[in-house]
């Protein structure tokens, strides 16, 4: 999948600083671009157009004045011109100014936008704590995040589930007739909902979701639901031709029902179809007592019913009636 080149832009005079810190890059991704700023004015300016293609932003606050040279400004500065900007990205404060680096913190947190700080501590903080909290915001992290983080993850995941399959209105939220949202605009609407979500956080659970639910668009600026909609959209998936037979995970519970009326999409838009039993064991088992029935798909499809195969390999259909399900004895 193409992404967006990641870029870290900077806020910081430092020259020796500096030099630790392309270090530190350098150890956790050789072609990972950095651009600096050592005056607030200038990357006020500048810095706009690559927000985009920014995947993370650090910031000092202190910026001393070379002789013979106007103000160079502070990182408070840059903080509230960030704040009022709609493209949100993950932010490190690493100045050792603590009552400014809270103002940073506020202006961001007024926001929505994520932040982070890292006291300038010790001889060793650049390559210690700071490349903690970048390898980590970049996805590296080598360091098991617990059971703490996968729960936030999973709540994500069905957060994400909500406004991108079912009601994207409940944070504002638009999604095109593909079903394309644009990233910027979720990240935006989602912490301005009181979602605490960033780039990295948002790649990380499309990254990680077991069944592959989202995926970002070719450029990585849109993001949709892989398939499960219960808004109208059209994921403009071509007809495939299934294998002989398919797998539906269900609830014991439900087997009366579908015996009767067949399986049917219910508030989605079509049913879904899984390649293999054990798939769909695991799918029933969300839902109770697991069931497995047998889908005759070949036979449907030469009866003139259309299949078609999501990006995250879930068969769909319309609807499967029962003359075609084979029940367990």
């Amino acid at each position: 999948m193409k992404r967006c080149k990641p870029m870290l832009l900077m806020l910081e005079d430092d020259a020796e600083r500096l030099v630790r810190f392309q270090a530190v890059l350098r150890t956790l991704n050789p072609q990972f671009p950095l651009r600096v700023w050592r005056d607030a004015h200038a990357m006020i300016r500048e810095a706009g157009p690559l927000l985009p293609s920014a995947t993370l932003i650090s910031l000092d606050h202190d910026l001393v004045p070379k002789p013979d040279e106007a103000d160079p400004g502070d990182g408070y500065m840059v903080a509230q011109w960030l704040a009022a900007q709609p493209v949100v990205r993950p932010v490190i404060v690493h100045s050792s100014n603590r009552e400014r680096s809270t103002w940073m913190a506020g202006a961001f947190d007024l926001a929505g936008w994520s932040h982070h700080r890292v006291a300038p501590l010790g001889d060793d903080w650049i390559e210690v704590d700071w490349k903690r909290v970048v390898r980590r915001l970049l996805g590296k992290s080598r360091v098991p995040e617990g059971k703490r983080m996968a729960t936030d993850l999973v709540k994500l995941s069905k957060f994400l589930s909500l406004v991108l399959r079912h009601k994207p209105e409940e944070i504002g939220l638009t999604l095109d007739a593909n079903g394309w949202a644009d990233v910027d605009n979720l990240l935006r609407l989602a912490n301005a909902a009181g979602r605490r979500i960033d780039w990295a956080l948002l790649e990380q659970v499309v990254a990680e979701s077991d069944k592959k639910r989202f995926a970002f668009s070719d450029d990585g600026l849109r993001i949709r639901a892989s398939q499960g909609h219960s808004v109208e959209v059209d994921l403009a998936l071509a007809p495939a031709v299934p294998p002989e037979v398919l797998f539906h995970g269900t609830a014991t519970r439900f087997l009366e029902s579908i015996r009767a009326t067949g399986l049917n999409s219910g508030s989605r838009q079509h049913v879904h179809l899984s390649l293999d039993a054990d798939t769909a064991a695991k799918v029933g088992a969300r839902h109770g007592k697991p069931s497995i029935l047998t889908v005759r798909s070949r036979d449907m499809a030469a009866a003139g019913h259309r299949f078609y195969l999501s990006a995250n390999g879930v068969w769909l259909t319309g609807e499967v009636p029962t003359v075609y399900i084979e029940f367990p004895v």
